[in-house]
């Protein structure tokens, strides 16, 4: 199978740190300029801030109650209040007024294994088509143009190809594309670039013909943390393919585990894989929300 590859696009690229298949991307917050890490996480429906970064900001800590972000791992937080930062700068673009849901650190830290300053999450990367050029290590947003009619020809998914998929926007923020997996089962991919793993929840694990009891799953020595602060136990399937559009992956090693978000969705009847960014880890990703469209492009470097 051969794509063409990709390119990054005709805005500023800027670097991020790639960490245990993980992105973090260096943020501005606030009058005084204050920076701060934050994971990016199209699996977050709404960006979060920890207070004690909001504190060192000189931002105020309190809020309207009752604020709540959801991510893959279930909802973010015990106690959240939400407020509006007068702005947020990441990779060059700047979102003012952006409403973020406040936490702290704890439940971060239990999701990623240490406590980033904040989640970037839809409600800020949907203003913008993202690329993410995982090989290079580089991120682009370019801004949505103020006529969205104009989309199909402003925009690098504009075009009718094999690379180029459409997606479903599952409640309005988590992008939802087509997979097979081991070329016997369909399944609904959510894409969750805050998960360094990729994950199918039972039912399809299941529709490949695996139980709980099945003695090729291994047991996994690191428990999944939700959101929620809940350890998820995973077990691990023998090396299968994924195939995502003209895309596949021939050996890759899935976790297998039911995460709470696909039950707050109302999809855990259905055979699901949480795409992340360990199938990723070698490909152009470029997306887009106000298209509902995902483009795929192989290449190993910006210049390719």
């Amino acid at each position: 199978m051969a794509l063409s590859p990709g390119k990054l696009p005709t805005v500023a690229p800027h670097p991020f740190l790639f960490r245990q298949n993980q992105i973090y991307l260096p943020v501005t917050v606030g009058p005084e300029g204050q920076t701060g890490e934050f994971l990016l996480d199209t699996g977050a429906s709404q960006t979060v801030v920890s207070t004690s970064f909001l504190g060192r900001a000189r931002l105020p800590i309190a809020g309207v109650r009752g604020s709540q972000a959801m991510a893959i791992g279930g909802p973010i937080g015990h106690s959240v209040e939400g407020i509006t930062l007068p702005s947020l700068t990441a990779a060059g673009e700047t979102v003012s007024d952006l409403e973020v849901t406040q936490v702290n650190a704890h439940p971060l830290k239990q999701q990623v294994g240490h406590a980033p300053d904040g989640v970037l999450g839809v409600n800020f990367l949907r203003q913008f088509e993202t690329t993410l050029h995982y090989p290079a290590q580089a991120i682009a947003l370019r801004r949505l143009p103020g006529d969205l009619g104009s989309l199909d020809t402003w925009s690098r998914l504009g075009e009718d190809a094999p690379h180029i998929l459409n997606a479903n926007l599952r409640d309005g923020w988590l992008l939802e594309l087509e997979a097979r997996v081991a070329e016997r089962a369909s399944v609904v991919a959510l894409l969750d670039l805050g998960s360094p793993r990729s994950i199918l929840n039972w039912n399809a694990a299941r529709a490949l013909g695996y139980t709980p009891e099945s003695p090729e799953l291994r047991p996994g020595r690191n428990p999944l943390w939700g959101m929620d602060g809940r350890t998820i136990t995973p077990v691990y399937a023998p090396p299968m393919e994924v195939a995502l559009g003209p895309l596949a992956w021939p050996h890759s090693v899935l976790a297998i585990a039911d995460m709470p978000i696909i039950r707050h969705l109302h999809i855990g009847y259905m055979p699901v894989l949480i795409l992340g960014n360990d199938l990723l880890a070698q490909v152009e990703l470029v997306f887009n929300y106000a298209m509902a469209r995902v483009g795929l492009f192989l290449g190993t470097g910006q210049g390719d």
